[in-house]
């Protein structure tokens, strides 16, 4: 048999998991961290300096990147990242506004 969560399991792992925050939610410091996995520390520091956090991130281009002072190189990987979260955070925000369906919730998980 299939286990799923209720709808208020899942949103009080989303609340206490930060990995699991949407991305709109993400702090300064968690912008930080998940820029330094993509590039060198020292560019990802500039983020902070510029107070980038998660609602701003979804909002940044190469070109944004780069008027931070980010190389063009880590600048792009970075927008296409960011490219990528926005698909991701509008199909969890559309997954979580709809009750949840076991098998729906175990069709998405299997092909994705």
């Amino acid at each position: 048999p299939i286990i799923t969560p209720t709808r208020e399991q899942m949103e009080k792992r989303v609340d206490t998991e930060p990995q699991m925050k949407l991305v709109q939610e993400w702090t300064k410091e968690d912008v930080f961290q998940w820029a330094k996995r993509l590039v060198d520390e020292e560019e990802a520091q500039k983020l902070v300096l510029q107070k980038v956090d998660g609602r701003a991130l979804l909002t940044l281009t190469a070109e944004s990147f780069e008027r931070c002072g980010i190389l063009v190189g880590p600048a792009s990987l970075l927008a296409n990242t960011v490219l990528t979260l926005k698909r991701t955070t509008t199909e969890a925000t559309e997954i979580l506004k709809k009750p949840i369906d076991g098998e729906a919730l175990y069709t998405y998980i299997v092909k994705t």
